[in-house]
């Protein structure tokens, strides 16, 4: 079986962090159970009666459609037609739409749609910015080398992820390692001077950004972005801060 890397494991983040036992025997109650417990055990769910059957219920909405017995012997009399403008020929020439055109009418309207989607990129460009500005802000010596937490967080993004990261993901790699975004941009270029290896393979992200990732990264996600690239930073920096303590 080959090796595998960092992003294999994240997937088991939670146990080993916390240290729970990785063994079949032990049992993983569900969200619905903790809520119920956590309520105390004088929390009873309320019981829940019917006070009649349903077939009860749907017989006493029967009309009967027979005749009855004062009818017996009498002959059926011819409709009168109706006066009134909701005559039985103007309802019966008025188009019946389906269901199913009633649902296409629902459809979503697409400049609602183009609204919404303007609207998220705006947050997604402001939340950009307010990183780039915290990232501008790390101070850290120009010709101060990466200590191993640091180091170890960015050869992981390099091996596994892509050694060609966008500045939206060197602004969260920055801010969560704490060096500045400066030399984490210079990292990565002397880096892939020294080290250029391996296949990339283009893709976008959710943001929209095109992206060169590594088959390593595609094998873990196909749908990449800002928030998985944090998420996989943090955790993988806090698990090499815990081992090196």
């Amino acid at each position: 079986t080959s090796k595998r890397g960092p992003l294999h494991f994240l997937a088991h983040v939670a146990l080993d962090a916390q240290g729970y036992p990785h063994d079949c025997n032990t049992s993983i109650s569900s969200p619905g159970a903790e809520i119920h417990n956590a309520a105390g055990p004088s929390y009873e769910t309320p019981p829940y009666t019917v006070t009649s059957s349903p077939h009860q219920t749907i017989s006493s909405l029967h009309i009967s459609c027979g005749r009855s017995p004062s009818d017996t012997g009498s002959e059926p009399q011819p409709l009168i037609e109706s006066t009134s403008t909701n005559s039985v020929q103007r309802a019966e020439s008025a188009p019946v739409q389906s269901r199913h055109h009633m649902k296409t009418r629902r459809k979503r309207c697409p400049a609602r749609d183009s609204a919404s989607h303007a609207k998220a990129k705006e947050e997604m460009l402001a939340r950009r910015r307010e990183r780039l500005e915290r990232a501008t802000k790390i101070r850290s010596l120009d010709n101060s080398p990466v200590n191993d937490e640091q180091l170890t967080v960015l050869r992981m993004v390099y091996d596994e992820i892509t050694m060609y990261p966008s500045e939206s993901w060197m602004v969260l790699i920055a801010i969560i390692i704490r060096r500045s975004f400066k030399q984490v941009k210079n990292w990565f270029s002397n880096e892939r001077q020294k080290n250029r290896t391996g296949e990339m393979v283009s893709v976008y992200t959710e943001e929209g950004d095109k992206m060169r990732l590594r088959h390593t990264a595609l094998d873990f996600s196909e749908q990449w972005s800002d928030s998985l690239l944090e998420e996989i930073a943090m955790v993988y920096h806090y698990l090499v801060m815990q081992s090196l303590r």
